[in-house]
């Protein structure tokens, strides 16, 4: 084929036989005919390099890796939903939505919710240009190459239209029977393959995507949006209902709910909308979430099954979790082997033996949870936690005034193991690659025996693990010298301290600014930055004490790992914690604690004797009835308004 003419139209036939095949699921000619045509645009393309469409299908797969994700800043909030789970909660709903719209009859859309990734997509003249994650809903990651691999996605809308829209990534139930031995659930899959930096990985998993919802557009309502974007050759959602009448409403959310594990994608609820956008527009958003829409969450499956067995796991704290081992059966579509007891006091609150039958669901359709005892069978027998670790046959303690026994080892295996997971988990150091049985293999062969050992692998290290190709090393060992860049709240987190989450890290991260000034801290100084309790400070205190952990420290700063956060802004606001609930009409809550910060002032997380400054919104919660209880007991803390807020502003 020489002709250009030909090369385009050849390309548009290729993307209508993918929309018929992946988008409404009607092949119109045979796969190897499909090849055929594919190796003639192929073809014509290696020949004239510069004539390459953009909406070709060749063009769905990139290269090459990238080297990090760049951040994905929305137009407009990604927000997640509010959660409902019976009649009276859609009941609660729908009232809310007519005593706040003062109308007669409201127009309702229900659609089902696809247990995935929610994406944003933005097109140029009909073209597909780029799109990310949610992230926290302002900003995510840019997926655009990962994005491209979704056959059913178009490259080229049947319109040159400018939009964005948004939709959920997903990986079909039949299509997870193939790669389930590498994930918990489709989702999980779907999430981890958009998360690769090389698009020929995710190319791989065969994802799919519905829209539903289109930004910005010339239509009055939801539905009529959601057509349009039909017309343009976009996945959309399926199963679209429509009514006002709110017993017709809620029959259709249970006959969908009965019906929800026939599909071939996970569905772990249905959406409510209001469907008029101006209606939308007049009811708003809380700080979260849509007023105008809520999510209601099937009802998790119950089967009842046989316990085996019980065993025991030691995580990476040393703290031993009984767990259940069960006749395999089928729960909310997965088949399930195995359920957390989490402690010895659970398993006596249940009175749940060896060889009972007992009632299982799956929380939230992901984590297998015994709910109750079903039957006590006559070959039952109690669990005994055994005195030895199971691992590495160290005595086993319990600590006073806590329900938990421990493993006293540092140097236990399975601990090593749980603490370099954490490390390299996605909130911590988000160590690409790094899977459980790598890590496992890490431990076994002692390559790894605490964390910082990861930044001393070297390649022929990575050879001797199974499974591990000239293209895995590579992509490991990038991965793990380019998380050294990580910022100091990461590497807190990651160390996996006790009683230190997620925002307890950011916390002490921006307090401290870096790792020297972090493990100089003492009790006293803990207890006075905000967010972090008595507990939490003599936690730290005996870690900042361990020759152990303070060795850990300087081998992660001899390897390149020492990060520098960026030291609070001098200002006017220098000495003040101000803490900000509910929403404003002149900008975001974000870009208030942004300017706040520059202004010198600490932004808190929560509520405590610390607080100077109270900011408060519309719909502001129950902060504003703690600082009031604070300040009746002698505290001084001030509560501001949206005016106090916009004069401060003004005065840069």
């Amino acid at each position: 084929m020489r002709d250009h003419s030909a090369y385009l139209d050849l390309v548009e036939r290729l993307n209508a036989y993918s929309h018929a095949y992946y988008v409404k699921d009607k092949p119109l000619i045979s796969d190897h005919e499909y090849d055929q045509l594919y190796k003639e645009v192929l073809g014509f393309e290696s020949a004239n390099p510069l004539l390459i469409a953009v909406d070709s299908p060749t063009q769905r797969i990139g290269d090459r890796p990238l080297e990090s994700f760049v951040p994905f800043v929305h137009s407009t909030k990604l927000p997640s939903l509010g959660n409902m789970f019976s009649k009276q909660d859609f009941l609660d709903f729908s009232k809310r939505m007519y005593k706040e719209c003062v109308e007669e009859s409201i127009l309702f859309s229900i659609e089902p919710k696809i247990d995935g990734l929610a994406v944003a997509l933005r097109y140029e003249d009909g073209v597909f240009v780029s799109g990310g994650t949610r992230g926290d809903g302002v900003k995510g990651e840019t997926v655009t190459e990962n994005l491209k691999t979704i056959r059913s996605l178009p490259m080229k809308l049947s319109k040159p239209v400018t939009i964005e829209v948004r939709g959920e990534v997903y990986i079909k139930k039949s299509q997870f029977e193939m790669i389930k031995e590498d994930f918990a659930n489709p989702r999980n899959a779907a999430a981890g393959s958009m998360r690769q930096l090389d698009s020929r990985v995710a190319a791989k998993r065969h994802l799919d995507i519905f829209v539903y919802q289109g930004m910005d557009t010339e239509f009055e309502s939801h539905c009529k949006t959601l057509d349009y974007l039909k017309s343009l050759g976009f996945p959309v959602i399926p199963d679209v209902f429509q009514s006002s009448n709110l017993d017709d409403l809620y029959s259709y959310i249970k006959d969908y709910e009965a019906k929800r594990f026939s599909f071939d994608w996970e569905v772990d609820g249905v959406v409510c909308k209001v469907d008029d956008y101006a209606l939308q527009e007049t009811l708003g958003f809380t700080a979260k979430a849509p007023r105008w829409a809520m999510a209601y969450k099937f009802a998790s499956e119950e089967v009842i099954t046989k316990v085996l067995d019980i065993d025991i796991q030691v995580g990476r704290t040393g703290v031993l979790t009984p767990v259940a081992h069960l006749v395999p059966v089928k729960v909310s579509g997965a088949v399930v082997k195995r359920a957390t007891l989490h402690n010895i006091e659970e398993i006596e609150r249940k009175g749940v033996y060896i060889g009972d039958d007992v009632v299982l669901q799956r929380s939230g359709d992901v984590i297998p949870k015994i709910v109750r005892l079903h039957q006590r069978n006559k070959s039952s027998r109690p669990f005994i936690m055994p005195s030895q670790c199971p691992d590495c046959q160290s005595d086993i303690t319990q600590i006073e005034g806590e329900v938990a026994y421990k493993c006293l080892n540092i140097m236990c295996p399975s601990q090593i193991k749980g603490r370099i997971k954490h490390f390299v988990s996605r909130d911590a150091m988000d160590i690409e690659g790094l899977g459980e049985s790598i890590i496992d293999q890490f431990v076994e062969k002692k390559l790894v025996t605490r964390v910082s050992d990861l930044y001393e692998l070297t390649e022929e290290d990575l050879l001797s693990c199974d499974r591990m190709g000239e293209t895995s090393i590579s992509n490991v060992l990038q991965a793990i010298n380019v998380s050294k860049t990580r910022e100091l709240s990461r590497v807190i987190f990651g160390l996996g301290l006790s009683f230190v989450g997620k925002t307890a890290a950011h916390v002490l991260a921006q307090y401290c600014g870096s790792l020297d000034r972090f493990i100089s801290l003492g009790y006293e100084e803990l207890v006075d930055i905000d967010s972090i309790g008595n507990k939490t400070a003599e936690s730290l205190e005996a870690y900042f004490k361990s020759e152990t952990f303070l060795d850990l420290i300087e081998h992660l700063k001899r390897l390149g790992i020492d990060p520098h956060e960026s030291e609070q802004s001098e200002g006017e606001l220098s000495g003040e914690v101000v803490l900000i609930t509910g929403t404003f009409s002149f900008a975001k809550r974000h870009e208030i604690e942004a300017v706040l910060k520059e202004r010198g002032a600490r932004i808190a997380t929560s509520v405590s004797k610390k607080l100077t400054i109270l900011i408060v919104g519309d719909s502001p919660g129950s902060k504003v009835e703690k600082v009031e209880k604070f300040n009746a007991k002698g505290a001084n803390i001030n509560i501001w308004n949206e005016k106090n807020v916009k004069d401060t502003l003004a005065d840069q």
